[in-house]
């Protein structure tokens, strides 16, 4: 049978840009099961916006951040599959088409991602930080992966006390079980660069990335291998 699919958007004040996230979802070649957004606390008009979209389950929790928020929609979720998309990112209409029919013909492939590209919202000024605008670049990045449940089962959620890098810290542990992911080498995300963007805060996400290591460094030798 085919895989179900989920798709969890986690937001926060995500007035200005879910529309267009969402209409992203609803332009899928391949559409989804299901689709819930979790709203982190909101304090705009989130919920008006999801409202418009009657086809779309709502969740709210206190401000906790994007890992509990996504924990929250991988659990509240039912399908086979669970696809991840940041409020302020798109998808290509043949997204989910091409990352789940890759994912029904590798069963030995835990979850995937995807080229993607980095486009500047108008009006915004490029951030510092920023290296890739206009450029296809591999990405396992949350609006990029599409994952199987049953890995969700086995690597655990996301770590919510990385405030800003508790995808990567997950990227990391699940790639330390040995999971197998595959970049499907098409672009099928466009990820927005704003003046919003968490990444902005880059000193405390560097510092999460070092604890990251770290921990990976630690499992590494608690399993007898050597750090990479």
């Amino acid at each position: 049978m085919p895989l179900t699919v989920s798709v969890v958007i986690a937001t926060c004040n995500g007035e200005r840009f879910l529309a267009q996230a969402l209409d992203s979802v609803a332009a899928q070649t391949r559409p989804p099961t299901e689709i819930l957004v979790v709203d982190d606390g909101s304090a705009d008009g989130t919920r008006a916006v999801v409202a418009g979209y009657p086809d779309v389950r709502w969740l709210s929790q206190t401000n906790q951040g994007p890992g509990s928020a996504r924990n929250a929609g991988v659990a509240a979720s039912g399908g086979d599959l669970v696809a991840l998309l940041d409020q302020d990112d798109l998808w290509e209409p043949a997204k989910l088409e091409r990352q789940v029919a890759y994912l029904e013909g590798h069963a030995e492939v835990g979850f995937v991602g995807a080229l993607r590209m980095e486009f500047l919202e108008p009006g915004d000024a490029p951030p510092v930080w920023v290296r890739h605008l206009g450029v296809e670049v591999p990405s396992c990045e949350p609006s990029a992966l599409v994952v199987r449940r049953a890995v969700f089962d086995r690597v655990g959620p996301f770590d919510a006390s990385y405030r800003f890098s508790s995808d990567v810290e997950w990227l990391v542990r699940a790639r330390d079980m040995g999971i197998k992911d595959v970049v499907i080498p098409e672009l099928l995300v466009r990820r927005r660069v704003h003046a919003g963007n968490d990444t902005h805060a880059a000193h405390a996400a560097a510092g999460e990335v070092r604890r990251i290591l770290l921990s990976s460094i630690r499992r590494k030798r608690q399993q007898g291998r050597s750090p990479e």
